[in-house]
């Protein structure tokens, strides 16, 4: 089993605030079988978030048709997805501008070199 670290949610705020820490975090709540994926190593988090002590173990009807205790967890997942979608932009658009930085860089000394070496003047302008 991968080792990870265990922490107990104080609330719903707390849960999602441990869950942005850890990339890899998963919450621990009844009816799950996540101990059986850790055993088997299907699930290797990093960090096993408790909440199975929270008020979420009922259901409570909102005006609005939705359930509060789903609700809950469903806004921490979308938070969690769009967190990890944005990292990944981000992460893309940097080694998109490191390349292009590098390749110009590269052009940029391959022409100096030719201006030393009196290259440039043999290039026909054609």
């Amino acid at each position: 089993m991968n080792p990870f670290r265990y922490e107990r949610a104080r609330d719903a705020s707390s849960a999602v605030a441990l869950l942005a820490q850890a990339p890899n975090g998963v919450f621990l709540a009844g009816g799950t079988n996540l101990v059986d994926h850790l055993k088997l190593g299907v699930r290797q988090p990093d960090l096993l978030i408790d909440i199975t002590h929270l008020p979420y173990d009922r259901i409570e009807p909102l005006p609005d048709g939705g359930v509060r205790g789903v609700m809950e967890f469903e806004n921490i997942r979308v938070v969690r997805e769009l967190s990890g979608q944005v990292n990944r932009r981000l992460n893309f658009e940097t080694a998109n501008i490191d390349k292009t930085i590098g390749s110009a860089m590269r052009q940029v000394a391959a022409i100096e070199e030719l201006e030393r070496s009196g290259g440039l003047d043999a290039l026909s302008l054609a």
